[in-house]
């Protein structure tokens, strides 16, 4: 603020000087208190948008985090899932594999008769050429 320079009179600081001095005064104070109006008013309005975006926020975070909990709680279900799956699976391989192994040893067996019936045949057949070659062997004599 700057410094009082009033004109002195006969009894005092002259009125009129006085009047303007006051006038002045509040007409900077006035002006001051506008300017401070005005700067509130502004900073009222970036208050209220910066609320605005906070609650876009919030929104936005919840939203985010619903969907976290939607993905987790889906991971967690296909985790579970495919153990479910793995298991069952891992069961039928086991039940497949008793199966086939239970067809292999009939299958064996099987061979096996097989094997001795060829071998029953082929002696049957070897003693039927033996036969038949001792009787030509008859027959030639």
């Amino acid at each position: 603020m700057e410094t009082l320079k009033l004109k002195k009179g006969l009894f005092g600081y002259k009125k009129k000087a006085v009047t303007e001095f006051v006038d002045e005064l509040i007409t900077k104070y006035e002006q001051t208190i506008e300017t401070q109006r005005e700067e509130i008013a502004q900073i009222k309005k970036q208050n209220q948008a910066l609320i605005a975006e906070n609650g876009e926020s919030f929104k936005k975070l919840r939203e985010l985090e619903n969907e976290r909990d939607y993905v987790s709680k889906a991971v967690i279900s296909a985790e579970k899932r495919a153990e479910s799956v793995m298991e069952e699976t891992e069961q039928e391989m086991a039940t497949l594999k008793a199966n086939k192994m239970a067809e292999i040893a009939i299958a064996n067996e099987e061979l096996e008769k097989l094997k001795e019936q060829i071998a029953s045949l082929k002696q049957s057949a070897v003693a039927t050429l033996k036969k038949y070659e001792a009787q030509m062997d008859d027959l030639i004599k």
